[in-house]
């Protein structure tokens, strides 16, 4: 769904609501739970070990300004880097 806002230079400006009140969180919830669903089914057709591509429950993190974009960047480009670090890593 996207609203207008009637802010900006063009008169078309658009934005996607951000609205985090109950239903949006039940719509989320219920768009993760189809997407594991569907991954499982998918999986489990392809001779794959379903049980262990989900864990439970998920994290979900709007992001509002450049420099929250700029810090979940650099965690995630950084992340594998830093694998060797944990302490379930263990060399095969």
């Amino acid at each position: 769904r996207i609203v207008p806002t009637g802010a900006g230079t063009r008169a078309d400006a658009r934005v996607a609501p951000t609205d985090s009140g109950p239903r949006a969180t039940a719509e989320l919830g219920r768009l993760v739970g189809g997407v594991k669903s569907r991954s499982v089914h998918l999986a489990a057709g392809r001779g794959l070990e379903a049980g262990r591509l989900w864990q439970r429950g998920y994290y979900d993190h709007i992001v509002r300004s450049e420099n929250d974009f700029l810090r979940i960047w650099t965690y995630i480009d950084n992340n594998p880097l830093r694998w060797e670090l944990d302490c379930y890593y263990t060399e095969r």
